[in-house]
């Protein structure tokens, strides 16, 4: 879900910062709507601000190595893995094709 930051400046009547990164607007009604992160989702609007495009990139790491933990899960010991090497490049090659370059051998 987005938020349409303009169209909830054009409703209020004020806006002010209540914390960093927590925006209060004063809509022309009385109600309040505090707006976290600039309107990004909640988890994304702290201090690092990761784009979508770094974001991807994580998320398809976790997904991908879900997915190797879960074939692989009768030969893996239940211990802490790091991401086995070819799924990090795998995930940089799917973004790479994503972005239309030519970098891709």
């Amino acid at each position: 879900m987005e938020i349409d930051i303009p169209a909830l400046e054009r409703l209020s009547s004020g806006k002010r910062e209540v914390r960093p990164l927590v925006d209060e607007f004063s809509l022309k009604d009385g109600r309040k709507i505090c707006l976290i992160g600039e309107g990004r989702a909640g988890e994304f609007g702290d201090g690092g601000r990761h784009p979508a495009s770094v974001m991807d990139m994580s998320f398809a790491n976790q997904a991908l190595s879900a997915e190797y933990l879960v074939k692989n899960s009768k030969e893996l010991k239940a211990q802490v893995y790091v991401v086995p090497e070819h799924l990090d490049k795998e995930i940089a090659r799917l973004k790479l094709e994503s972005m239309d370059t030519n970098w891709i051998s």
